[in-house]
């Protein structure tokens, strides 16, 4: 979960309001939101919940992804806070799941700059399903992805990943 809290925490600092969660219920849980506070912690390192601006709370556990503009820069390129966030939440394994979240961690990590075609998890297709989606980063347990647009980002959380596809 130390690349889900790093992403979330660095979008609750840059003041994101175009966030956009999957978790595996059905439907988007959360869509151009802000995040107004991590309950029961006093921030993103730490937590386990996370409430959205319309009142949603999440538990990171369940994210399957989180889309948001926010998540690359104007030239489609991971921002510079963002990458030591997901470079620091590594040596933090502490809480990976027990599949094969390591395993794909390590496969993403050697496929970055690689373009994936598709990553199935509970929902199917969490990305959407044309265009090029170039692979940014990783951190714990979770891969950054640039969407086909060149402008938005999605963090995967790798947990959730039953296969992938890259082109």
């Amino acid at each position: 979960m130390a690349g889900l809290r790093a992403v979330l925490g660095f979008l609750n600092s840059v003041k994101a309001t175009d966030i956009r969660v999957e978790t595996i219920a059905p439907g988007p849980t959360v869509t151009n939101e802000s995040i107004i506070s991590f309950p029961g912690s006093t921030d993103a390192s730490t937590a386990l919940l996370v409430e959205f601006s319309s009142g949603v709370i999440v538990s990171i556990c369940e994210i399957e992804d989180i889309q948001s503009i926010a998540l690359v820069d104007s030239t489609g390129q991971i921002p510079a806070a963002l990458k030591a966030a997901l470079d620091a939440s590594i040596s933090q394994t502490t809480g990976l799941c027990n599949c094969c979240e390591s395993a794909l961690q390590e496969l993403f990590k050697s496929k970055i700059g690689s373009n994936v075609s598709k990553i199935a998890t509970n929902k199917n297709n969490v990305l959407p399903s044309s265009g090029n989606k170039v692979v940014l980063a990783i951190g714990s347990g979770v891969a950054l992805i640039l969407l086909p647009n060149g402008k938005d980002g999605a963090v995967v959380n790798l947990c959730k990943v039953s296969s992938v596809t890259f082109s």
